[in-house]
């Protein structure tokens, strides 16, 4: 087996397939539908998107009763009354409410998604009458991305959750709810004390628009995970970010990447989570933050005892970062993943991550350094790290790796203190001799990947 690469570059783009605002235009909707229940993959992929999103047994009624309406099908409410808790619409002509209006009095119902269907504002205002009088009683997770329901239908659905008590998921990504739209949803975040995620990826937000989120995240006891990736916040948005994460002890998960905070973004961010107890996963990716701002966010998180998980992929991380974060992880708390994917860490940054690790008592669970240039001279380093079992997956995908860094691998994982799960050392230089080992020496139920793979982490 070789895993020599080939022509084909490696993946390296900040939004996944599912993350892409799909554009549409109304006549290219399908005439004919399909109607037809879930598969059991579909219901697999609507597990993995809700799993931080709904509680376990919710998780595993999905496709109990699930139905998908896939174009304009016609269908009438008396056809698929059996529903019993998932409706999704795909690309449908819905603007005549049919299906909503049927949804919007089905007290089964606890997961609906409508994306990608050109709702009109009349379909919202149904949507958001239910949320408001709490009739549909059962729901708890609802999704509207790819539509465009701007900032009068964000604001509209801001306005119903303040008296909605059973939603728990919001998402509307790519639904060009705009400044005002995420300044009426935070507003609403002051008087609603049940929704524990909300995702308004890609909706041109801004500074401005993030600007009440900290008076209203003081007050909320219950969002955990709030994503507002590529939104266009820059420093000054970090700023609202910042305070948000000075005035709250409940929020669990952000995401903030694409919003070119900058090191003065993340040099905020970093005075912020000194004295935040509650934050456990941070994802910064895309954020070109380089050496400085890497050095702050690590003089932020020495000594934090929440933070589990940093995310830092695509930052211009060079040595001097590295180095900086190698020191955090001898004291801090990370123990779930440190994300360094496509930076600049190089052989040195490698052998300084490696001895942060080596001095650690405890594990951690993923450490990603795909693209960076690490060499066998940085694999020789973050072997020690290996032999003392203190990484569980190890992603070293594109690092110019060749056949005395795999034998060192090889070695490394003989160790009897040796813990990893994962290696993924795929598009790198390695013969034939050198795979068979590494797959030899892992074949005991551990997964080692020498060819083209995805991240095994979500930046």
């Amino acid at each position: 087996m070789n895993s020599a690469p080939s022509s084909r570059p490696p993946r390296n783009s900040s939004q996944s397939r599912a993350e892409r605002p799909c554009k549409r235009s109304r006549q290219e909707h399908p005439s004919a539908g399909v109607l037809r229940r879930l598969t059991e993959s579909e219901v697999a992929s609507l597990q993995a998107r809700l799993r931080n999103k709904l509680s376990q047994n919710d998780l595993e009624t999905l496709g109990e009763g699930g139905l998908i309406v896939s174009g304009n099908t016609g269908g009438t409410p008396e056809q698929i009354e059996g529903v019993a808790h998932t409706l999704v619409l795909k690309r449908c002509a819905a603007d005549d409410g049919l299906l909503l209006t049927w949804a919007a009095s089905n007290q089964k119902l606890r997961t609906v998604l409508l994306e990608d269907n050109l709702l009109s504002f009349d379909c919202v205002t149904e949507i958001v009458k239910a949320l408001a009088s709490n009739r549909l009683g059962a729901l708890q997770a609802l999704c509207i991305r790819w539509n465009p329901i701007k900032a009068e239908g964000a604001a509209a659905i801001a306005t119903a959750l303040r008296t909605n008590t059973t939603l728990r998921s919001l998402d509307l990504v790519s639904s060009e709810v705009g400044t005002f739209g995420a300044m009426a949803l935070g507003h609403s975040l002051k008087h609603n004390q049940y929704l524990t995620a909300l995702d308004l990826d890609s909706n041109a937000i801004g500074p401005c628009g993030v600007q009440a989120l900290p008076g209203a995240l003081q007050q909320n006891r219950s969002l955990l995970t709030l994503r507002l990736n590529r939104n266009g916040l820059g420093p000054a948005g970090a700023e609202h970010v910042a305070e948000l994460l000075r005035v709250n002890s409940t929020l669990t998960a952000l995401h903030v990447c694409g919003n070119s905070f900058k090191e003065a973004g993340a040099a905020t961010l970093a005075a912020a989570l000194r004295s935040n107890c509650a934050l456990s996963s941070l994802h910064l990716a895309d954020n070109d933050i380089g050496d400085e701002g890497a050095s702050s966010l690590a003089a932020g998180i020495t000594g934090n005892r929440s933070l589990a998980t940093l995310a830092l992929a695509r930052n211009k991380v060079g040595p001097a970062g590295a180095s900086a974060l190698a020191d955090a992880l001898r004291t801090g708390s990370l123990e779930e993943l440190l994300d360094l994917n496509y930076n600049r860490v190089g052989h040195e940054g490698a052998a300084a991550i490696a001895v942060g690790l080596a001095s650690r008592e405890r594990r951690l669970e993923a450490l990603q350094l795909r693209s960076n240039g690490v060499g066998d001279e940085g694999v020789e380093g973050l072997c020690s790290a290996v032999e003392k079992g203190r990484v569980a997956k190890l992603d070293l995908n594109n690092n110019g790796v060749k056949e005395d860094g795999a034998r060192r691998l090889v070695a490394a994982l003989g160790s009897c203190e040796c813990c990893l799960r994962h290696l993924d050392v795929g598009w790198n230089g390695i013969g034939d001799e050198a795979a068979a080992g590494l797959a030899e020496v892992l074949s005991g139920g551990s997964k080692c990947l020498l060819g083209p793979s995805e991240c095994f982490g979500d930046a």
